[in-house]
């Protein structure tokens, strides 16, 4: 079987989920016999061809329009004409699109009759808000027109989540065709690391690209109310963003710029978490957040958003806390109570290290998606 992968960004990337959901399914898919080809573009300025873990990848010069969007979008003119030559080299019997909102999915649909192959789409997002204004307008009028588009387009849809297959059947896919693969996590990368020091500050992380929907700001404004109480606490940020700036203009506005660590991308986000003590993710929107999977693997106690996606991860007072969303006060007393009840966090950590450890190998799901690909050529 030859499945030909479709993303805007893939290693050595990083910063997001989608192209880590990528790799970690294709590699275990080449294990598996199956003859994987990745087309994707070259945002790090990476090998416009290589071969990696025997994936054989290839790359189209970008266009990145993060910066103007303030949301991430890369483009590339070339990857239309890209993929029908790959097509006619690789001989794929699948193409494998992902995200709704990758330009790499609009060109694969836009090629498939072209092509002629079966198109098989992941949505790694739900609904997407913004905070309200133009922005959303933008969004909301995209996916009545182009994910709807992209939807009819595919003879299989891969929901990550239960939220995001609601979101998907209410742009009008038909139920026979959407399935939901959730996301995984390295169980051998991601574990807690007790040999690794702590210095005995407290350490709050939170780890994710520095986007307004990602909820950071709330983070900084709810380290305000920590603070008051335990002035030693430190606030860990991973990741960049067009936030970043914004970012540390505010820890300095509001005086707390001595308790933020901004540390942009790290050699090893694993090492990072297990030297931290709660992980905080305050986002609006989500599909189905990896870094929440692996804080839990790493034996952090979680803080999410109550939203669809990260809810049916996050068990109320089982496997993390939820908090209404922009809430800082819920934020600001949700750690506040995981730092001072040492008890409580030990349970939530204990629970929600089974339960990742129990639901989300990333072998079982390679597996789930080895098996749709099959029902789809069965057909």
């Amino acid at each position: 079987m030859k499945i030909l992968v479709l993303t805007d960004y893939f290693p050595p990337h990083v910063g997001g989920g989608v192209e880590k959901v990528v790799f970690e399914v294709s590699r275990r898919l080449v294990r598996m016999g199956v003859d994987v080809t990745v087309i994707t573009l070259n945002t790090v300025m990476a090998k416009s061809f290589e071969i990696l873990e025997g994936i054989k990848v290839y790359r189209c010069r970008p266009i990145s329009l993060t910066e103007a969007a303030r949301v991430q979008l890369t483009v590339s003119p070339s990857l239309p004409l890209k993929i029908i030559e790959t097509c006619k080299i690789e001989k794929p019997d699948i193409i494998h699109a992902n995200n709704r909102f990758f330009f790499t999915t609009i060109c694969g649909a836009m090629l498939k009759k072209i092509i002629g192959k079966p198109l098989v789409t992941t949505l790694h997002l739900g609904p997407v808000f913004l905070g309200g204004g133009f922005f959303d307008f933008i969004i909301n009028t995209y996916e009545k027109t182009v994910s709807k588009w992209i939807i009819q387009s595919s003879d299989e849809i891969i929901a990550v989540s239960n939220a995001v297959m609601k979101h998907t059947l209410s742009l009008g896919a038909s139920s026979s065709k959407v399935k939901v693969i959730p996301n995984g996590v390295d169980l051998e990368e991601f574990k807690p690391r007790r040999e690794l020091e702590k210095t005995g500050v407290k350490r709050i992380i939170f780890v994710g690209r520095l986007f307004p929907n990602k909820g950071i700001q709330y983070l900084v404004k709810a380290a305000q109310i920590v603070l008051a109480k335990h002035p030693c606490v430190e606030f860990i940020i991973v990741g960049r963003g067009p936030m970043e700036a914004e970012l540390r203009k505010m820890v300095r506005r509001l005086n707390i710029e001595h308790a933020f660590k901004f540390l942009g991308i790290v050699p090893s986000v694993p090492e990072v978490m297990n030297q931290c003590d709660i992980f905080v993710r305050p986002s609006l929107t989500e599909g189905m957040p990896l870094t929440i999977l692996e804080a839990m693997a790493c034996g952090l106690p979680v803080i999410a958003s109550k939203i669809p996606g990260s809810s049916e991860v996050v068990k109320d007072g089982e496997t993390g806390i939820l908090v209404e969303v922009g809430n800082v006060e819920q934020l600001g007393n949700a750690i506040i109570r995981l730092l001072e009840d040492e008890n409580y966090a030990e349970r939530i950590r204990t629970r929600a290290y089974e339960f990742v450890k129990k639901h989300y190998s990333w072998d079982r799901i390679a597996e789930e998606y080895l098996k749709t690909y099959n029902d789809v050529l069965k057909r």
